[in-house]
């Protein structure tokens, strides 16, 4: 993964790599059996490997990284789309409660500038 980053942007300020919580798991096993056991738990220092900081992405497929600019990764949504639905539902009516729920359909998901400048690690790769 490190060797595959493109020298434009390692070491720039918000690069990171992003990972699964497995992966999370296995790394911190990794440095407890090298005798680092307590350089993550007591906050000595934020998850980092050589440098590159570690952030947990939820959602991410189990074992599959990013290395990335935080300036280069996006939240995109389909303004445009007949699936955009955004409802505001008063419970006054309906069961006499001061409550509002809300209901919001619409296709969402990461977007990014440059490609080239991210590196995506997949298992067997």
């Amino acid at each position: 993964m490190r060797d595959a980053i493109p020298d434009a942007v390692y070491g720039a300020e918000d690069f990171a790599i992003y990972i699964p919580l497995n992966v999370k798991k296995a790394y911190i096993a990794a440095q407890a059996a090298l005798g680092y056991a307590n350089l993550y738990h007591d906050g000595v220092t934020g998850l980092n490997f050589e440098g590159i900081p570690l952030f947990v992405a939820n959602g991410l497929t189990s074992s599959y990284m990013v290395g990335a600019q935080k300036s280069n990764l996006f939240f995109g949504t389909g303004l445009l789309s007949d699936h955009n639905e955004v409802k505001v539902i008063d419970m006054a009516d309906i069961d006499g409660s001061q409550n509002v729920r809300v209901v919001m359909r619409m296709t969402a998901g990461v977007q990014y500038g440059i490609g080239s400048d991210i590196v995506l690690y997949t298992p067997g790769a």
